[in-house]
């Protein structure tokens, strides 16, 4: 039996069976040993079936534009990463948007169910082609008598007018804004192009917000919190926890992702600290639990990974894909026309363009690509089924690799994850 021990020995989380259990169980399943292991589904993806797959889609977002008024130190796209792209002025044409959008509709245009389309715009910085963004909008306005159209936008909130704000208000916009936390924080990181540090406009611009319409800003707006790990989780998790302006709205920790990238290159991380500090954090949760007190926003963004877990605990089926969305969910549109998986996987994938449509022969050998390298490397790992790995994971100069380094760092996260689920459970947090 395939387990690994938790906890200095309190738990075990058995992998062939996907279950924690405890200490006290685990002598009598390895002496049983009756259970039947749960298989790992291979799937075979034909051409035919992923046009099928491809009427599942429900939401196209568009890079408007690859200009942006910052200069992030972490930015994916600014030339520490060695896969993505580098920062341009390009913006898309309308009629590159407009034959996206109208591609899409016209793939899915037969489905009897899920008549809801979701309509994204992204960068770059999106306002800066807010133009396009308008008349998109304007222009989906004809399949709205079929369709449930909703519509967001990935911010970092440093362009903002009066019209804009008016825009986004009639048009219920769910808008995602980046914020760091405190000014300390953010302001190292999210800086214009002179250096300057952009968090009392993006604060300023919150207000404007929210002065304009206080249900709109409440109901519309979150924030994407992307953490560095020489920073301070304490003070993230305070800023979010006690300022007025953001503290009742949702928000989402993302941290910047060291693979392929040379960001963390010259800074030292103390992971001790880190751990540390995410202990109090969850301690916190615990004694808000424990008075029946209300969990924030920010508390219900830190338990997040652990939701998931039990997700995750709760299949007793996998398939080889494993985390992977193959094509049925997200259809990102870039500057030039290309369709890619999604945002976050680098411009070396497209596989069709506006004027082509899908090539369904590249998407095949993306799926026969990506579940060769699940089938060698991942089929026996402990964390088979806890792992949402996904095409952006192995994604390098235009062919998926095996990243032995990610691999590591990601089974340290998964035990430190199932750890410190199960303590939550015990505490009564879930």
């Amino acid at each position: 039996m395939n387990c690994i021990s938790l906890n200095n020995g309190k738990h075990f989380y058995c992998g062939d069976h996907n279950l924690i259990v405890n200490k006290e169980l685990i002598e009598p399943l390895f002496e049983l040993g009756k259970w039947k292991k749960k298989e790992i589904k291979k799937v075979n993806i034909s051409e035919t079936t992923l046009a099928d797959k491809v009427k599942s889609l429900n939401h196209l977002s568009f890079e408007v534009t690859q200009d942006c008024p910052l200069n992030c130190t972490y930015c994916v796209y600014g030339g520490s990463y060695d896969f993505h792209r580098t920062p341009s002025r390009k913006k898309m044409a309308l009629s590159t948007g407009i034959k996206g959008l109208d591609y899409l509709m016209g793939v899915i245009g037969d489905r009897e169910k899920n008549r809801l389309v979701a309509l994204s715009f992204y960068g770059g910085e999106p306002m800066a082609n807010f133009q396009l963004i308008r008349e998109i909008v304007l222009y989906s306005k004809k399949y709205t008598k079929d369709w449930e159209i909703k519509y967001f936008m990935t911010t970092n909130l440093t362009i903002l007018t009066d019209e804009m704000i008016d825009f986004l208000i009639e048009n219920k916009f769910k808008m995602t804004i980046s914020l760091d936390g405190p000014k300390e924080i953010h302001d190292k990181q999210r800086v214009f192009h002179n250096g300057l540090g952009s968090h009392d406009i993006v604060m300023k611009n919150l207000e404007r917000i929210k002065n304009a319409n206080e249900m709109f800003y409440l109901e519309k707006i979150s924030f994407n919190c992307v953490f560095s790990r020489d920073k301070s989780l304490i003070d993230v998790y305070e800023f979010y926890a006690k300022n007025e302006l953001v503290r009742e709205n949702n928000v989402r920790l993302s941290s910047v992702d060291p693979r392929d990238s040379h960001y963390y290159e010259d800074i030292i991380v103390d992971s001790k600290r880190l751990k540390e500090e995410h202990s109090k954090v969850l301690e916190r949760i615990c004694q808000k639990t424990a008075a029946s007190d209300k969990l924030l926003p920010i508390d219900q963004c830190m338990l997040s990974r652990f939701h998931l877990v039990e997700e995750l605990l709760s299949l007793r089926h996998l398939t080889n894909l494993a985390g992977s969305c193959l094509f049925d969910g997200k259809l990102y549109l870039d500057v030039d026309g290309n369709f890619h998986v999604c945002e976050k996987i680098n411009n070396r994938f497209s596989y069709g363009n506006v004027n082509e449509g899908f090539e369904f022969n590249k998407m095949g050998k993306m799926v026969k690509d990506f579940t060769a390298i699940i089938d060698e490397k991942c089929s026996d790992c402990i964390f088979n089924r806890l792992c949402a790995r996904c095409f952006i994971c192995f994604a390098k100069e235009g062919v998926f690799k095996f990243d032995e380094e990610f691999c590591l760092e990601r089974k340290k996260t998964m035990k430190a994850n199932l750890e410190n689920y199960v303590m939550l459970k015990s505490r009564g947090v879930f």
